[in-house]
């Protein structure tokens, strides 16, 4: 399989994807959010998540416990920050249990692997879920910050 930077080249498709069902799912919310984003808005908010992404590979020898402490706590400051309301929040949880619940599913099915001693959470990594929340916070406000609707 073709592989960007050790991932199956899908993986970024099917993140995008998830992504783009998140914002569609959020916008057809009767929930309203606070704030309503623009799009430079959007740009920062998606190099926060990625900055957390990569922020976890620092993170790779620390004790669970610190990891998802810290990336639970950036996570909930890009939700606070993001949006803090309920439609937010309801798309942030959904994507931390989706999300992971996903590659859990891959990787059992082989198709991907964490390395050893960052997959104690049914094989992918703890703070995983910390960073489908911070996303999903994200994603819930995208579809209107890219269409240009703040």
């Amino acid at each position: 399989m073709p592989a960007i930077w050790r991932s199956a080249i899908w993986f970024p498709f099917a993140v995008g994807g998830a992504v783009l069902a998140g914002a569609w799912v959020a916008e057809r919310m009767t929930l309203a959010p606070v704030r309503r984003r623009t799009r430079a808005d959007a740009a920062i908010g998606a190099a926060a998540v990625l900055a957390l992404y990569a922020l976890t590979a620092a993170l790779r020898h620390q004790p669970a416990t610190v990891s998802v402490v810290l990336t639970a706590a950036i996570a909930v400051a890009v939700w606070a920050w993001w949006d803090p309301s309920r439609r937010a929040l309801a798309v942030a949880i959904g994507a931390a249990i989706s999300g992971p619940a996903a590659e859990i599913g891959i990787v059992k099915a082989g198709a991907a692997s964490y390395a050893p001693g960052s997959d104690g959470l049914f094989g992918v990594a703890d703070w995983l879920p910390c960073l489908y929340f911070a996303a999903g916070a994200v994603a819930s406000g995208l579809w209107a910050a890219v269409r240009g609707d703040a």
